[in-house]
């Protein structure tokens, strides 16, 4: 019995979403196939790593303060429940995907494609 739950916790806390996640997904300027180890996506055209409350890229250093972020290229997207919002689109989470103008960004456990 406790080994189920022990399986069970690791399994649902491999699928939930995290910051790392929301930002690569909705905030990052960037596109392409990434692949997460730790606390860092490497991708196909770039690496990101999560450092404190900041992001760090090829493209520039971004930054989380409560449910805003700012950018690597200065957008500011407002986390508001599923969505994030910017001047420019409204990126919704659903689920393992992230649904925006720009197309919908999937996550597969530590795979994560951006068109």
């Amino acid at each position: 019995m406790k080994a189920t739950l022990i399986l069970m916790a690791l399994l649902v806390a491999g699928v939930r979403a995290d910051d790392l996640d929301d930002y690569v997904a909705a905030v990052y300027g960037g596109n392409g196939d990434f692949v997460r180890v730790g606390s860092t996506y490497v991708g196909s055209h770039d690496i990101i790593t999560k450092a404190g409350s900041a992001y760090v890229s090829s493209r520039g250093i971004a930054t989380k303060a409560g449910s805003t972020y700012i950018s690597e290229d200065n957008k500011t997207v407002i986390k508001a429940g599923s969505a994030f919002v910017s001047n420019k689109d409204i990126i919704v989470n659903a689920g393992n995907t992230y649904n925006g103008s720009g197309g919908t960004t999937v996550r597969a456990g530590n795979y994560m494609y951006k068109p």
